[in-house]
């Protein structure tokens, strides 16, 4: 992140600790951007990021880029750019009100993330879901002497980076740091 990126972060958490609230969702609104920028500041815990990207794509939205870091005091900014399905920022109300109270539900432990991503797969149209393209998988344990870096390349579909998040989540492991390309 650059400085003032890294400024904006203080602010939001700086407010969210203000209001006293569990968490803050922050939805920048600039008009002229490609994609909309959601940062989500909340305590750290096993399986934070999956859980947001499965509430992004359960409201319909793509997820084109992400990064995660874990601050020293145990919160999670995770930083989202998103798109609606016709490949723009999202500027209409409506999406934008949508889209932060899935999060609220969800991060409440009020949303149901696999029936909500079960019905956006069955609205895909079935040309492209039967579609079969190869998966690939590549693991490095050189290139850090702390960490593995997992590289996952496949197609993408409604719920993709919740499922993989989701699976890394479920066999023990812990997401430190991700950047999401799509």
């Amino acid at each position: 992140f650059n400085l003032q990126t890294l400024i904006n972060h203080f602010y939001l958490f700086k407010k969210m600790l203000c209001d006293k609230k569990k968490f803050n969702i922050y939805l920048s609104s600039e008009n002229n951007a490609q994609a909309t920028e959601l940062i989500v500041i909340a305590p750290d815990h096993h399986g934070l990021f999956s859980r947001i990207s499965g509430l992004v794509a359960s409201s319909g939205h793509d997820i084109v880029s992400a990064k995660i870091v874990t601050r020293s005091d145990g919160y999670a900014v995770d930083t989202f750019f998103i798109q609606s399905k016709d490949k723009k920022p999202l500027v209409e109300d409506y999406q934008r009100k949508r889209l932060l109270k899935t999060i609220n539900k969800g991060l409440s432990g009020n949303f149901n993330i696999e029936k909500a991503l079960n019905i956006k797969w069955k609205e895909t149209p079935a040309r492209f879901r039967v579609v079969k393209t190869p998966t690939r998988i590549t693991f490095d344990n050189k290139s850090s002497d702390n960490f593995t870096i997992l590289e996952v390349k496949c197609k993408n579909a409604p719920g993709v980076l919740y499922r993989i998040t989701k699976t890394i989540s479920s066999l023990g492991f812990q997401i430190n740091t991700a950047n999401i390309s799509t």
